[in-house]
């Protein structure tokens, strides 16, 4: 039986993203503790990028508004440390071991960083002049963590498409590939599956709102193919965990499904509360057994607040 569980999360909702994306499945009621607003920043800057330690001890979130750009939190004291060098950092991940954070630049910069979480340094600054990212909207660690992929789009209206730069994390060198569509192609959330190594791009034509389909990009060859979407809406985002492929679909009615290889509905459509407004990202527990999707807007009897709803997977 499906069970969605809808939570109203103010300005942490993007703490309780990667928290799901960190975190076991598990049974257990969301608190909000308090929200902490590094030193200098303006609550009103444009906080864009967060990742949290696999043992969920630090923090590291970013601000592409702000001079500094990246901060580090000690989830235990509350405490923030900004990391210089690092002015108007964008999206943001962490390895495994929670030894590194990776940060990309805004698409003035093109920059991305490596830092340090022990000394809260940046040990390495990469760019190439093949990095023509417009903007970075996902960022994915290969399964070994030798790779470093970055999701986002080329080019300039009216003609974008989906495009992945791939980071040697060894070298430092970068390689980016577009997709080659052609039309004002604007990505949505993607879906990376570590075990074969291919990155899942929903997209569509922003100028329509009509959807293509996906592109799918084989991290191995570095290139892109076409996959059809054949079902009703729009598809807004993906996510990818323990073979669970999912995506959260903005029709008359919004709904989260699952998708087979071929990218084809598969199962019953899985209903998200279509009174909130701007349901714009899914994320799945590292199981797949539960989806946490995400809503910019207004949540009924609450005003403008942010929400995530709980939605298990096995209808």
């Amino acid at each position: 039986m499906k069970k969605k569980l809808l939570i109203g999360l103010g300005a942490l909702v993007a703490s309780a993203a990667v928290l799901a994306s960190a975190l076991p499945a598990q049974a257990y009621t969301p608190t909000v503790s308090g929200i902490l607003y590094p030193p200098g920043v303006d609550p009103g800057d444009t906080w864009v990028g967060g990742a949290v330690t696999s043992d969920a001890k630090t923090f590291v979130v970013t601000d592409s508004n702000n001079p500094v750009g990246l901060w580090v939190i000690d989830v235990a004291s509350n405490t923030a440390t900004a990391v210089t060098a690092t002015p108007r950092a964008g999206q943001v991940i962490i390895d495994k071991a929670g030894a590194f954070a990776y940060a990309y630049g805004n698409h003035t910069s093109r920059n991305i960083y490596k830092i340090d979480l022990s000394t809260k340094t940046v040990v390495a600054t990469w760019t190439d002049p093949a990095l023509t990212l417009n903007s970075s909207l996902q960022m994915f660690l290969s399964g070994d963590e030798s790779s470093l992929y970055l999701v986002g789009y080329a080019g300039n209206y009216p003609a974008v498409a989906p495009a992945v730069a791939t980071v040697n994390l060894a070298s430092g060198t970068i390689a980016q590939v577009s997709s080659g569509a052609t039309g004002n192609y604007v990505p949505g959330g993607a879906a990376y599956d570590t075990v074969s190594g291919h990155i899942f791009i929903p997209y569509k034509d922003s100028a329509t709102g009509l959807v293509s389909g996906f592109k799918d990009f084989n991290t191995t060859a570095n290139t892109f193919s076409g996959v059809v979407w054949t079902g009703s809406g729009v598809l807004n985002a993906c996510d990818l965990k323990s073979a669970v492929w999912v995506c959260l679909v903005d029709d008359t009615n919004p709904y989260i499904t699952k998708i087979d290889s071929t990218g084809t509905a598969t199962g019953t459509p899985l209903a998200v509360d279509a009174a909130v407004d701007d349901i714009d990202s899914v994320t799945l527990t590292p199981d797949g057994s539960q989806a946490y999707v995400f809503a910019s807007g207004s949540v009924p009897g609450a005003g403008s607040k942010a929400s995530a709803q709980v939605v298990d997977t096995a209808a």
